[in-house]
């Protein structure tokens, strides 16, 4: 009868594993709706981007602080009327984004960063882009807020 109770306890284990992993590692894509909004174009010349790297602007103190390299970008950013109470910008450096998502998955385990730079409450979001690579051009793209979405620098 013990054995019973414990050959329950192991199927039972097993059942709730399987499910765990599928919802981590087979989780489906959840899409992120872009909105085009502006083409930038830096007055920096020394400044060179990565050509995946791409930012999220959830207030206009992320533009002070990132920006804070280029006054006249920083003011034409300013121009724009940026409703950050209902919305969050995205701003990839050099190319097109054509689609953006994110899963459990990719944020755990096939995230770029290394560990020292993760945060345990961002969401990592995946870029698919279009287009050929330009140093000097900036996408802006407005999305839903969520200010646990975190843009992608570069490798470090």
């Amino acid at each position: 009868m013990k054995r019973c109770f414990i050959l329950i306890a192991l199927v039972l284990a097993l059942v709730c594993l399987l499910f765990f992993l599928k919802r981590i590692v087979v989780s489906p894509r959840d899409e992120v709706r872009l909105t085009y909004v502006t083409t930038l174009k830096s007055d920096c010349p020394e400044c060179l981007f990565l050509p995946l790297s791409y930012k999220f602007l959830h207030s206009r103190e992320d533009i002070e602080r990132y920006f804070s390299y280029s006054p006249e970008l920083k003011r034409h950013l300013f121009d724009y009327d940026l409703d950050f109470f209902n919305n969050s910008y995205l701003l990839t450096f050099g190319k097109k984004a054509k689609a953006a998502y994110y899963n459990c998955s990719d944020t755990y385990f096939f995230n770029p960063l290394s560990v020292y730079r993760k945060k345990s409450e961002s969401v990592f979001i995946h870029i698919i882009y279009e287009g050929s690579f330009d140093s000097n051009i900036i996408y802006m793209y407005r999305l839903d807020r969520n200010i646990k979405f975190r843009g992608y620098e570069g490798p470090g």
